[in-house]
C-alpha cells in the first residue's frame, strides 16, 4: 500500500468484498488493515478510526496477532486506537502480545521531585 494508495484501496475493497461473501476473513482482515493505512495516508481520520475499529475486531475474533510485530507499520495504527479509545480492550491485548514499548517520559516537578 506505500506510494501506490489509490490501487491498494482498490484491492482491499475487492478482497474484503469477496472474502466476507465467501466468509474467508484472513484477507478481509488484513484490508481493513490497508484501508487503515490507506486513510492515515490520506489524513482521514474518521475513515482511520472506522477501519481501525474494523480491523482490531477482526483480529481480536479471529486471533492474528503476529503482523503487530512489525512496529514500524502497526505502532501508529495502535497508538492511534489507544489515544482514541478504539477497542481499548483488543488494542491493550494487541499491545502486550506483540511487545509494544510505550515511549518513556521523564516528568521533573518543583522541589527537585522526578518521575
Amino acid at each position: 500500500s506505500a506510494g501506490d494508495e489509490d490501487n491498494a484501496e482498490k484491492c482491499a475493497r475487492l478482497c474484503i468484498a469477496v472474502g466476507e461473501r465467501a466468509g474467508l476473513m484472513l484477507g478481509p482482515t488484513m484490508c481493513y488493515g490497508i484501508l487503515a493505512r490507506v486513510a492515515f495516508v490520506r489524513r482521514d481520520l474518521a475513515e482511520a478510526a472506522a477501519h481501525t475499529q474494523k480491523y482490531l475486531q477482526l483480529c481480536g475474533k479471529l486471533g492474528i496477532y503476529a503482523y503487530f510485530h512489525m512496529h514500524k507499520y502497526y505502532d501508529p495504527m495502535l497508538q492511534f486506537a489507544d489515544k482514541h479509545g478504539i477497542e481499548p480492550q483488543i488494542t491493550q491485548r494487541i499491545m502486550a502480545l506483540s511487545g509494544y514499548k510505550a515511549k518513556k517520559a521523564y516528568i521533573e516537578t518543583l522541589g527537585g521531585f522526578a518521575v
